[in-house]
């Protein structure tokens, strides 16, 4: 028998309801247990459902969370949620004072599956740096994990200019000095900020980036346009504020580029010679009279070739990182 078609909801990002159509000899259907918003197949996280059952109380909101999805993936929430020596437990409720109710709902957004078992929100350049942040706070370490995985491997080439931007405004802002107890995430945020500047000032996309932010100003209050024109600054100047600090008079020759370790060029040369008893029929040998020169960068000393020195130098940038963060 073949199930009824229905209409599609007004808000619907993966094309389910309460009356979606499931064939029940393939699986059983799975949306009775959850409360969904109205015409829509977002999960209503202020409403309590069958699994989601434990408040959690932020400011004068309050959200219900599936207790088992949480103590599984936070030792903070675990302990809370389970041990009856704390008032949390006994009174069955979880109030969080130094949070907004904004950045908790992104929280429970990406952690808290929903009736087919997909997360609602993933993980994006608008949401990674909060929930990063809050995954920290809650020792949530596999969340934690894959919100550096996503910034280890995101290539701002590849991505929306507008996208690029947004995760580069929130990792200037978000990402301060109270990671410095995790080296391998200030390292990695270093990175993806340098590389989403490397994309942003590429005098290819200055004429989009500036349209872009003629209409992020229009909808921006008036304390975000303050931060929103450092930021741009940068970006519209990157080429002339960070670009490796050269003194022409200072030539080097050395065995390869620091940045790009880009070598000397070599040939294939025939030699009868043998070594040891070992015939060698090709070596390699360095061009003779084309010495291989690198410029010598006054800021973060290192040799760079005739390229490179034309991008961005890490040290400066990292410099003003820690001038816009003060």
């Amino acid at each position: 028998m073949k199930p009824q078609k229905v209409q599609e909801p007004t808000h619907s990002r993966f094309g389910i309801n309460n009356n979606f159509p499931i064939d029940v000899i393939l699986m059983q259907p799975t949306t009775s247990h959850e409360t969904f918003l109205e015409r829509s197949d977002y999960v209503d996280f202020e409403s309590r459902s069958r699994l989601r059952n434990w408040p959690i109380s932020v400011g004068e909101k309050i959200f219900y969370v599936d207790a088992a999805i949480f103590s599984k993936h936070s030792e903070y929430f675990r302990i809370l949620m389970e041990n009856t020596t704390f008032v949390e437990n006994t009174n069955g409720l979880l109030k969080i004072q130094d949070e907004s109710p904004e950045d908790i709902l992104t929280l429970i957004s990406v952690l808290s599956p929903n009736s087919l078992g997909l997360y609602p929100d993933a993980i994006d350049e608008r949401n990674v740096c909060k929930v990063l942040r809050l995954s920290d706070k809650y020792l949530m370490g596999n969340l934690k994990h894959n919100c550096i995985d996503y910034l280890r491997e995101y290539r701002p080439n590849a991505q929306c200019l507008s996208d690029t931007f947004h995760l580069f405004y929130h990792l200037c802002f978000s990402l301060n000095v109270e990671y410095e107890h995790d080296a391998t995430l200030a390292d990695v945020a270093i990175e993806a900020m340098y590389s989403c500047l490397s994309e942003l000032s590429n005098p290819q996309n200055v004429s989009d980036f500036y349209q872009f932010l003629l209409n992020l100003q229009k909808s921006s209050s008036q304390d975000e346009i303050v931060n929103l024109k450092r930021v741009a600054d940068a970006v519209l100047h990157g080429g002339a504020i960070f670009r490796h600090r050269i003194s022409f008079n200072e030539e080097v020759q050395g065995l390869g580029c620091h940045q790009c370790s880009m070598r000397p060029r070599t040939r294939q040369s025939r030699s009868k010679n043998s070594i040891h008893h070992f015939s060698i029929k090709y070596i390699l040998v360095i061009f003779p009279g084309k010495p291989f020169i690198l410029s010598l960068c006054k800021s973060c000393n290192r040799e760079v070739c005739a390229q490179c020195r034309r991008s961005l130098c890490p040290s400066l940038f990292e410099e003003w990182i820690n001038e816009l963060r003060s």
